[in-house]
């Protein structure tokens, strides 16, 4: 069984395609820290991201999802409800 799910996005600029590979842990999945569902979202913000840092030419087209940008999508996506209501 393979530890990591890969995700491949193509993309293509005056003519060019160029592709990348994003990999998410399979424990993240397993574990309900990421849905199956939002990986490929999660990995898209983060080839934008790279994409916008590095004008459209990133020094790499292999990238690992870190646990920290697992946390940050999931609470963006999902905030915590009414806490400064009960508070």
């Amino acid at each position: 069984m393979s530890l990591m799910r890969e995700y491949t996005f193509q993309v293509s600029e005056d003519g060019a395609d160029r592709e990348f590979t994003l990999n998410i842990s399979n424990d993240a999945l397993v574990s309900h820290r990421a849905r199956y569902q939002d990986a490929p979202a999660i990995c898209s913000e983060r080839l934008q991201l790279e994409l916008a840092a590095h004008s459209n030419h990133p020094p790499t087209s292999d990238y690992e999802i870190t646990a920290s940008e697992l946390e940050n999508y999931m609470e963006r996506r999902n905030p915590k409800i009414g806490r400064s209501a009960f508070g």
